[in-house]
């Protein structure tokens, strides 16, 4: 069943049962664009089911509130015994007696997960959704929202989790440009099965090894066609941001023919 659509420079279609990753520089504007906050005539959202609970960073910040005085004025229409377990499971009592503009950018987003969620909603639009989480917790929140939602649509800057954690890609390329495909017939297109990333100090390094090599974000990437490459460094096995890279930076030579 479709949930959500959008034609125009940007195509995909968001589907029940989908777990979709938009990556790419513009990732935040397009779920602004869904939500109605920008309207663009170069691209059409059309909504098929509202039933969508929303993650963000930001909150209505009321100085003179607590977290705990907050929390009961926005259920005051709801059942609170209901969320006392997710309230648990975010651990917000570890925060709730600090001021709204006292707590840190993870409790923010716990907050902000809470939030979405009283509504007992279908499916989730978030932004970011782990980005202030350290690695145990990310996990932990991935195999929570997996129990609960078969649907969600997130923005996100960690390659590592959108390939982990969804099944279809929206890449957002120069130009306005996208593709829009499974996450695993993106990896697929890859020619190179590893990469060796050096940290580049003082210049350049000298690298006599691997089939291919760019420079990007001061480090020198270099791709390896092997799957048993030993480096007393960091290596990789390439993903979606290779793919990216390749495509928006027309690195063609990252990609199989």
């Amino acid at each position: 069943m479709k949930l959500i659509e959008i034609k125009g420079n940007i195509n995909f279609d968001f589907n029940e049962n989908d777990y979709l990753a938009i990556l790419g520089e513009k990732r935040n504007e397009i779920l602004f664009k869904i939500l109605g906050f920008i309207k663009r005539e170069d691209e059409i959202v059309k909504i098929y089911n509202y039933n969508f609970g929303y993650v963000f960073d930001e909150l209505p910040i009321l100085e003179n509130l607590k977290v705990k005085e907050f929390i009961e004025l926005v259920l005051s229409n709801y059942n609170k015994s209901k969320f006392q377990e997710i309230k648990t499971i975010f651990n917000i009592a570890s925060f709730e007696n600090k001021y709204l503009n006292e707590i840190s950018r993870e409790e923010r987003k716990k907050l902000a997960i809470f939030f979405a969620l009283i509504r007992n909603p279908y499916y989730l639009i978030m932004s970011e959704p782990t980005l202030h989480f350290d690695l145990s917790f990310k996990e932990f929140f991935w195999q929570f929202i997996r129990s609960k939602f078969s649907s969600v649509l997130f923005a996100t800057s960690d390659w590592d989790e959108a390939e982990k954690y969804s099944n279809k890609v929206v890449l957002l390329l120069k130009n306005n440009s996208s593709i829009f495909d499974k996450t695993e017939n993106l990896i697929k297109k890859l020619k190179y099965k590893l990469k060796v990333l050096i940290e580049i100090k003082n210049e350049i390094p000298l690298v006599n090894f691997g089939n291919f090599k760019i420079i990007k974000n001061g480090l020198v990437h270099v791709y390896i066609d092997s799957e048993n490459f030993e480096f007393d460094g960091i290596v990789k096995r390439t993903g979606l941001e290779d793919v990216y890279i390749a495509l928006n930076e027309n690195y063609h030579e990252l990609l199989l023919n």
